[in-house]
């Protein structure tokens, strides 16, 4: 006599195998391009003790909320600012968003110009770069900072936008600009002097992060969990960051 299965058994098995194959699937990050030099140190430790694959995609928290408006397989956002994370939990599209890093706006320049308030004022000064202040948070502090600082009707005109914090640095690495205004962390991972704006220039730059409604993955509150942790507040302070109040 041939055994034939039973069809609850074979839905059992399916939905066996549909598990382990979300499970060994990796968990996807979007992370503001600012922070993802620190996410990677952090993921690597998360690969290590979970057992779970992550994968990041950056980009401008305003590019990245955008995508995941437009159904991006995301489980986890990290964004750059507050704003974003808490309209896509009233969307119905994320939890209830965590903080998980204050950000630090940095003038970093090329010679012949020292990162200091007055590269700001030097006439060799042709080109500033900033990111896009209406997709990067950090791009919007900029904006603001300038203002503040009663530089903005002066050097409006030789802006020149990236499409995020990442490619803001770039232009001036490469030289394309003779300075930039970005986070303190990307200025220190490249190993450049920079110049430390004042906080009171700017709004505080509060960033949020939240596991996405949609997900599956079996792993995504586990690395929210981990991004608040002891351990990754001591990986993010040594980055750069200001820290939230210890959950």
């Amino acid at each position: 006599m041939i055994w034939r299965p039973s069809r609850r058994a074979v839905l059992v098995w399916l939905s066996a195998v549909a598990c382990q194959r979300r499970s060994s699937e990796p968990l996807r990050v979007a992370v503001a391009s600012n922070f993802l030099p620190v996410a990677k140190r952090l993921g690597a430790t998360f690969e290590q003790s979970s057992g779970h694959a992550v994968e990041f995609s950056s980009g401008a928290t305003g590019a990245l909320a955008a995508q995941i408006e437009s159904g991006a397989p995301f489980d986890v956002f990290l964004a750059a600012d507050s704003q974003r994370p808490l309209a896509l939990q009233r969307a119905g599209l994320a939890e209830a968003p965590f903080e998980y890093a204050r950000g630090k706006l940095a003038l970093v320049t090329a010679k012949p110009l020292e990162a200091n308030e007055a590269a700001l004022g030097d006439p060799r000064l042709e080109h500033l770069a900033l990111a896009n202040p209406r997709l990067a948070p950090y791009g919007a502090a900029a904006v603001s900072a300038l203002r503040e600082a009663k530089r903005w009707d002066v050097l409006e005109k030789r802006v020149v936008l990236g499409e995020n914090v990442s490619q803001t640095l770039h232009f001036v690495l490469s030289g394309a600009a003779q300075a930039g205004l970005v986070p303190e962390a990307l200025a220190r991972d490249a190993g450049k002097p920079f110049w430390p704006v004042p906080e009171a220039w700017y709004e505080p730059i509060v960033q949020r992060g939240a596991v996405l409604i949609r997900t599956s993955h079996p792993a995504s509150r586990d690395f929210a969990r981990m991004l608040q942790s002891a351990a990754s507040r001591r990986v993010i302070a040594e980055a750069g960051y200001a820290l939230p109040p210890d959950p």
